[in-house]
């Protein structure tokens, strides 16, 4: 996901990302996105999901990277915030963006749940 989609222009007209877009820094999102936009029929959806940045306090032993992007123990992580969203989003048509809580593995998880749409 960190390079071009080998896909034609308008592609498909939905992606799915279920709580899998979240383990890159600033310039690699911009970028995943970007590509997910490209790729995209007009009417097409992006659909997903994404930690958010109330999991902070689940994570362990935390280095920061950047604003909102952490090193846990051996793996990266972005967590997210409305702010966030206004950002990386701010190409594409808000559907559906809410914070939700659930349980995921006996855990709590907070996540965002989101849809957006091109026109």
């Amino acid at each position: 996901m960190t390079k071009s989609f080998p896909f034609p222009d308008e592609s498909f007209d939905l992606i799915v990302a279920n709580l899998s877009i979240h383990y890159f820094d600033y310039e690699t999102t911009k970028n995943l996105l970007n590509e997910i936009k490209r790729v995209l029929k007009k009417g097409g959806y992006f659909v997903g999901s994404v930690n958010s940045d109330k999991t902070y306090k689940f994570l362990i032993e935390p280095e920061k990277i950047e604003d909102n992007y952490y090193k846990e123990m051996d793996r990266f992580v972005r967590l997210w915030n409305k702010e966030q969203f206004d950002d990386f989003f701010k190409n594409f048509n808000k559907i559906v963006l809410e914070e939700v809580t659930t349980t995921r593995w006996n855990k709590i998880k907070i996540m965002w749940e989101f849809i957006y749409k091109i026109d």
